[in-house]
């Protein structure tokens, strides 16, 4: 049984939906676990939720739509003042993916925003290898001063 069977309102089963069909293996069940309780679901399962975890099937241009499925779940979360990080940095983590999926993209460079803050600023220009950028993830920056980190990578092509 999936950790949706067990969710009794229509609106919190919504929301549950659209974060199991986008976020794949890419999150933690303990993390989902987290989200869930913030929707206020009591008769959810843990056991439920680390079952129910889909394996992505995310190729080529789909990355892009399921970079927008995470951005509008931060910036949600964002505009409730809840913990809304992780789906952003998942939706940056999308871009990555395409370029690697592109097999020609190997470095990419890291592009702030025009009215970034000071963390941001610092990222300005700075390259780095596709493998690193996956490693470390230096955007989306968690502690942005403009609170809703809007930086970018540009993919280099040599």
């Amino acid at each position: 049984m999936l950790a949706l069977d067990y969710i009794d309102d229509h609106n919190k089963y919504e929301r549950v939906s659209k974060i199991l069909a986008t976020i794949g293996n890419d999150l933690e069940a303990a993390d989902l676990w987290r989200k869930l309780q913030d929707l206020g679901s009591h008769t959810v399962s843990k056991h439920s939720v680390e079952s129910s975890i889909i394996q992505p099937k995310t190729i080529g241009s789909d990355w892009q739509q399921k970079k927008q499925q995470y951005w509008e779940e931060a910036f949600t979360l964002y505009k409730q003042g809840q913990d809304y990080f992780s789906f952003l940095q998942q939706a940056v983590r999308c871009d990555l993916k395409e370029y690697e999926h592109s097999k020609v993209i190997n470095m990419v460079e890291i592009l702030p925003a025009s009215d970034c803050c000071e963390k941001c600023r610092e990222l300005n220009s700075k390259r780095i290898s596709l493998d690193e950028a996956l490693n470390t993830m230096p955007i989306p920056v968690k502690d942005c001063g403009q609170g809703f980190c809007r930086c970018t990578y540009i993919p280099i092509v040599e």
